[in-house]
């Protein structure tokens, strides 16, 4: 098989969460970052279908590999796959399952949602690299009846500088969830819808799907 060039961004843009991943046979690639209590996970239905269960512990370095080669043909065995191309082949050793932390299945748990709204990848970018140029820590969803915003910030430091930005959407009541910069920094860039829950944000975009928890001593929910 071959993986296609959407298939290789996404395992590019996971790598950022977990060097590595368990693939199981489907389409369906899963991934958590490495901590006790998960704070991301991310699901993406690819191009491609996966015949068999097998791991990679390094997935920069396997695709480090597999742009070595022009058209490469991927041949999975029991221990190892061979990525070829006319007479040049590696043999490649898989990783070691029970040693890479991975969502075990396709669904995730959301509590009781406060608000949905649009994210435009315009404005996914405007805000991530603003936040990038003024080391903004922490991203805030905030709603103050009856407007959203999205904002970038240091909570801990709450007269430095503020970037923010009024969506095209009501709420009905007030809420804060900070979350981390650096976990919205690994959203691939494009359009998601977003789902706010106390403790929890979904972003939903073309066939992938993130789960973020929030910082909940910075976040404030009005009951």
């Amino acid at each position: 098989m071959q993986l296609s060039a959407r298939t290789i961004a996404i395992l590019k843009d996971f790598y950022h969460i977990n060097p590595g991943i368990v693939f199981t046979p489907g389409k369906m690639i899963r991934v958590c970052d490495t901590g006790d209590q998960p704070s991301i996970i991310a699901m993406a239905e690819i191009d491609d279908a996966f015949e068999t269960s097998f791991a990679i512990s390094d997935i920069s370095q396997f695709l480090s590999v597999l742009s070595s080669f022009e058209n490469p043909q991927l041949n999975f065995k029991e221990k190892y796959l061979f990525i070829s191309q006319d007479k040049r082949e590696v043999q490649y050793t898989y990783g070691n399952a029970d040693f890479i932390k991975s969502p075990e299945t396709n669904e995730v748990a959301m509590p009781k949602t406060i608000t949905t709204f649009k994210l435009s990848e315009a404005d996914l970018n405007k805000l991530t690299r603003i936040s990038s140029v003024l080391h903004f820590p922490d991203i805030a969803i905030v709603g103050e009846k009856p407007n959203l915003y999205l904002r970038g910030l240091d909570v801990k430091n709450p007269t430095n500088n503020l970037y923010n930005h009024q969506l095209e959407c009501t709420v009905g009541n007030n809420f804060t969830t900070i979350l981390r910069t650096e976990k919205v920094e690994k959203l691939m860039s494009m359009d998601y819808d977003v789902t706010v829950s106390e403790g929890v944000v979904q972003f939903v975009g073309k066939d992938i799907s993130y789960w973020m928890a929030s910082e909940e001593k910075d976040s404030e929910y009005n009951k």
